[in-house]
């Protein structure tokens, strides 16, 4: 595959990723570039590893993990958007949360199936994986990083709002993949 192939797919598998940091940096707790990093990092080693995997285990699994891998998605993405839109209804004043790991690593892995996916065609095609998965991996920590600290730098009076529209963006990301999948 051409390198200049392999950047482009690498990038489109770190859209969703980067939306949805965008999200997750809206309703962060303190603003320090560790947790962005340490955010960034999880979702490029999940999108990476999701993408070997679905290489790994293409032949055997295909068919069955197409059938909910959507499903997945969409409940993992519509269920944080809710979350997001609830929390924006709460008082302004209402201090911000940490993030769990159980979040990140949730909307790590809702947002990397499409990896899998790739994986699965890569290997199916007979094509090598090994500087895609590292392509999104790079693509997906970089852009999920500089989202996340994106979020967190939105002003105070601004944020109700745009935590508004990034549960309802997450929302539409999960209603997209479901509805890709199922037309």
């Amino acid at each position: 595959m051409a390198p200049w192939a392999v950047v482009l797919l690498g990038l489109g598998l770190a859209v969703d990723s980067t939306l949805v940091a965008l999200a997750l940096g809206l309703r962060a707790g303190a603003s320090r570039r560790r947790v962005a990093v340490f955010v960034g990092a999880a979702f490029g080693l999940v999108h990476g590893v999701l993408t070997l995997l679905g290489w790994a285990i293409a032949a055997n699994v295909a068919a069955w993990f197409e059938r909910f891998d959507h499903w997945i998605a969409f409940a993992v993405l519509a269920g944080l958007g809710l979350k997001s839109l609830l929390e924006a209804r709460q008082s302004e004043e209402a201090p911000a949360r940490e993030l769990s790991l159980l979040t990140v690593l949730a909307a790590a892995v809702a947002t990397s199936l499409d990896g899998v996916a790739v994986g699965f065609g890569l290997a199916l095609a007979q094509a090598p994986v090994g500087w895609i998965a590292l392509s999104a991996a790079v693509a997906t920590a970089v852009g999920v990083t500089a989202s996340f600290l994106l979020g967190r730098r939105i002003p105070e009076g601004g944020r109700r709002l745009a935590q508004v529209g990034a549960g309802l963006l997450l929302i539409l990301i999960g209603a997209s993949i479901l509805y890709e999948h199922l037309s």
